[in-house]
Parts: C-alpha cells; structure tokens; sequence
C-alpha cells in the first residue's frame, strides 16, 4: 500500500505553466457626438435643401433662339406642344418630343410677351419640363 501511494505522490509533481505577462489595455474613448437625423421632427413632411446631397438635373444649353420680340400671348390650359407651336410659329422652328409629356402637359398664362428665348424657357418652365434648340430644332 506503501508503494501506491509513494507512486502517486510522485505523480503529482510541479509542473511549469504560462509566466505572467502585463497585459496594455487603452483608456476608453469618449462617444461622438450624436447627429441630427432628417427625420427626426415630428410632421410628416421632410424639407431638404436643394443642392446638398441632391442631384440636381443639368440642362444642354443648346443654340441660342433666334433674337425677336414675341407676344403679348395669353394661353389658357394650352398643352406645352400647342403653346411652343403658337409661339415659334412666326420663327419657323420645327419641334420634336422625346416623350408624349409635351402633348399632356397644360400652360396657362397670361401677357406673355418678350425675347423668343425668354418666352420659350418661361412656358417650358410653367409645364415642367426642358426645352433646348439644337440644330435648328
């Protein structure tokens, strides 16, 4: 019985584990300040300002219009087509749609009158749309 327990005794000898080490633990860091979401208020409607983080749609400016005084025009629920049609009529410009928004759109306005240019940007403008003159179109 001696011999059994000699032999686990000796069993049980030190043995070498892990040495310590220090450990470098950083100091914590202080939250960011928290931002302002858009949708943070409560109605229900967003106002975001133009030019900031929106794409804005660029226009071909195109060829100059001819330089003529046009009007006085009064147009009354006319469809875009039916207002340039009226208006480039005396300057004999042809007018081409690449969508059917020119025959759907209405203008109305009234005492109309000034440079051709003008004139156009202001009844594309009140449909809408974009209008540019290239090569005699």
């Amino acid at each position: 019985m001696m011999g059994a327990a000699a032999f686990v005794l000796t069993s049980c000898a030190d043995a070498d584990g892990p040495k310590a080490r220090s450990v470098n633990i950083p100091a914590p860091k202080s939250a960011e300040a928290r931002q302002q979401a858009l949708n943070e208020r409560p109605d229900p409607v967003i106002y975001l300002p133009l030019g900031k983080d929106v794409l804005l749609p660029e226009m071909d400016k195109g060829d100059p219009l001819p330089d003529t005084l046009v009007g006085p025009f009064e147009l009354r629920g006319e469809t875009l087509a039916g207002a340039l049609q009226l208006v480039l009529d005396g300057a004999d410009i042809p007018i081409a749609f690449e969508s059917d928004e020119g025959l759907s759109r209405a203008v109305t306005v009234t005492n109309l009158r000034g440079p051709l240019n003008e004139v156009v940007h202001e009844i594309c403008s009140l449909a809408n749309q974009y209008c540019a003159y290239q090569n005699g179109i």
